[in-house]
Parts: structure tokens; C-alpha cells; sequence
């Protein structure tokens, strides 16, 4: 995938592997909500894992303890999730 940064500089990302796994966990689980995290990188939301909820406050816990530095986290459905990332895996 490309994509077009603030700068004007084209960032190359692409999701199939995340798409595959949150597809298949879709499968397997049924709709269910997610934490997932990003990084914004020139301007551009760059989505990098999700993780499945079991419990909001524990959890959420767990991943600001754990982020890495500029990484954020929001919680989704996982189908809107799948449905952002393919949209984005088009673009380019």
C-alpha cells in the first residue's frame, strides 16, 4: 500500500498479514471489540497490531504499561477494523 504523507513523501504499508489474522479471528470468535494501536507516522494513521477485549480496565492497563513510544491505542469492532484496513490495503 501507498500512501501519501503530510510532507508529500510516499510511505509504503501495507496490512495483508493483519487483515489475514483479524479475519481469521473473526471466524473463529464472532464480532468482537478490539483494542487496536497505531502509530501516526508523517501525518498518516499506520495501524500495527489489535488485541482482542476481555476487560477494559485491565487491559488498557496492560497495553500503557506495554506501547511503545508513539504508539497510541483506540478500541473498534473488529469487522469496522477489518473494513478500515481493507479500504487502506486499496489505496495505491
Amino acid at each position: 500500500m501507498r500512501l501519501i504523507g503530510k510532507s508529500g513523501t510516499a510511505l509504503n504499508h501495507e496490512h495483508n498479514c493483519l487483515i489475514k489474522k483479524l479475519s481469521k479471528d473473526i471466524k473463529l470468535n464472532g464480532e468482537f471489540t478490539c483494542w487496536y494501536t497505531f502509530k501516526i507516522i508523517d501525518g498518516i494513521k499506520i495501524y500495527t497490531s489489535y488485541r482482542k477485549i476481555d476487560n477494559y480496565r485491565t487491559d488498557a492497563m496492560c497495553l500503557i504499561k506495554n506501547h511503545e513510544k508513539g504508539e497510541y491505542f483506540e478500541s473498534i469492532k473488529a469487522t469496522d477494523l477489518l473494513k478500515i484496513l481493507k479500504k487502506r490495503n486499496k489505496v495505491g
